[in-house]
């Protein structure tokens, strides 16, 4: 499941067995994620420059791992909070 933040969003339910349909689903997710969110960045030309510097640095797969790293601790923190 993945929630965006805001107060008037839905979930979107992304199934629970993984097959590849689902990781081709969560890999164009994140894709569409992250081109949205660089259109914030980049809506000033500081924005695009640092943003093309920052990315240039960063090595292949950095979003995904990233993104499984913080799903990991939001879990964590999630079954601690259940205690």
């Amino acid at each position: 499941m993945i929630r965006r933040l805001a107060p008037d969003s839905r979930k979107i339910e992304l199934g629970k067995s993984p097959g590849a349909e689902l990781a081709k689903l969560t890999t164009q997710l994140l894709n569409a994620m992250g081109q949205d969110l660089a259109a914030i960045h980049v809506a000033s030309k500081i924005g695009a420059k640092a943003l093309r510097a920052d990315l240039r640095k960063r090595p292949p797969g950095w979003l995904g791992m990233a993104a499984k790293t913080m799903s990991d601790l939001v879990e964590s923190d999630y079954r601690a909070w259940k205690k």
